[in-house]
């Protein structure tokens, strides 16, 4: 298995850990993309689009589940509508 496949399957592993919570408020989070260089895109789904507020935080955890499960700090994660 490839670094990045490696990765990706981290990534995975965090996202469906934290959707287990957000799915009880009919909300989700999901991998819209990882590149190459290895940036990561995630989009927001159903309530969690109007939680503007809320997302902040929601995203600095997002953030750190993801940069310990893989084991990278200089990842880049970028969320997109």
């Amino acid at each position: 298995m490839s670094e990045k496949e490696s990765m990706h399957k981290g990534i995975i592993k965090v996202l469906k850990t934290i959707n287990k919570y957000l799915e009880n408020d009919k909300g989700a989070i999901e991998l819209a993309d990882f590149t190459d260089d290895f940036v990561i895109y995630l989009v927001f789904r159903g309530a969690c689009v109007n939680c503007k507020k809320n997302n902040t935080y929601l995203e600095k955890v997002i953030e750190e589940m993801i940069k310990e499960a893989i084991g990278q700090d200089s990842i880049s994660i970028k969320y997109i509508d």
